[in-house]
């Protein structure tokens, strides 16, 4: 063999395996990007997922704070007509009676406790609305069957089932919507 063949024997082995060196690293830092935001996404769907089971929890107790508050106001509105009643009444014996169940059901609560379940769903929906920043159909539609249920809430209007049933329904949108958010990440 003479040396220039020696020579470009050498050069071609050096050439290749630097070529192959080269496009080694380059699939290496290929892959390494593609872990990295694989490792990104999982790491904002475990942050999603824990906002949304703190959304589910506060939901969860602004509904039941709005069912103790309906039956507080229901409670007054069964006194108030419970007088209503007994002012019509001809008999004595069934004012006595009607003025007492009247006292019953006005004073199984305070007015202290009421403007507390009203402070308390006032603190919850806010937080709520926090949860919700981004500006989103299924987001939106929270905070506007909120709004209607707060309309209901702060004028004591026991009758909102319609708004109470709202929330419940936009809320499992949402969470549906989340889901399916998720699972779209995940393929």
């Amino acid at each position: 063999m003479d040396i220039v063949s020696i020579i470009v024997s050498f050069l071609g082995g050096s050439f290749f395996g630097v070529l192959i060196k080269a496009i080694s690293d380059h699939l290496s830092r290929k892959s390494q990007k593609e872990i990295n935001s694989m490792q990104l996404k999982e790491k904002q769907q475990e942050i999603q997922l824990e906002w949304d089971n703190e959304l589910r929890k506060m939901l969860g107790s602004y509904i039941s704070h709005c069912y103790e508050l309906n039956r507080m106001l229901k409670a007054l509105n069964q006194g108030n007509s419970k007088l209503e009643a007994m002012k019509k009444s001809n008999s004595y014996e069934e004012r006595i009676k009607l003025s007492e169940e009247a006292k019953k059901n006005i004073n199984s609560f305070t007015p202290e406790e009421v403007d507390k379940l009203l402070k308390e769903l006032s603190e919850i929906q806010s937080q709520i609305t926090m949860y919700l920043f981004k500006d989103e159909p299924y987001s939106n539609a929270i905070r506007i069957a909120l709004k209607g249920m707060n309309d209901k809430l702060m004028s004591l209007d026991a009758n909102n089932n319609v708004e109470l049933n709202t929330i419940i329904d936009t809320a499992r949108n949402y969470f549906r919507n989340q889901w399916e958010i998720t699972n779209d990440v995940i393929k």
